[in-house]
């Protein structure tokens, strides 16, 4: 992405707004899961692919920013999974590993990518 740098800093500079969603649908999803675990998935999903871009010429340096990021988003989904009735749950979990792996092989993470891309594959069984 060929952006100038204040688009850059423009964009970098809303991303407190979705981190603040999802703070407070985390918080929502622990007193109801059945009700929030799946906004708080696609949440979570929103703000990491927001936050990617920043970190997309950095290469060298995108493990720790990004890494919480992509773990925070497969808890919940591991979540959804768990719940009783949990086709979607399964869907969003394999769609969170699958990013996660990705990113892990991007971060040059090869073993850690090939965990995550184990368990999806576990899930399409």
């Amino acid at each position: 992405m060929s952006w100038s740098p204040d688009v850059s800093r423009a964009y970098a500079a809303e991303l407190p707004r979705p981190e603040a969603g999802v703070a407070a649908l985390t918080e929502a999803a622990a007193a109801e899961p059945g009700r929030h675990l799946p906004a708080l998935v696609a949440a979570h999903r929103r703000l990491t692919v927001r936050s990617a871009p920043h970190w997309e010429r950095r290469t060298h340096r995108i493990l720790k920013p990004l890494r919480p990021l992509f773990a925070e988003g497969v808890t919940p989904a591991r979540r959804l999974a768990a719940l009783p009735g949990a086709q979607r749950g399964e869907q969003a979990a394999g769609r969170a590993l699958t990013g996660r792996s990705m990113f892990l092989l991007a971060a040059r993470q090869y073993g850690e990518a090939y965990g995550d891309f184990r368990e999806v594959v576990a899930l399409l069984d």
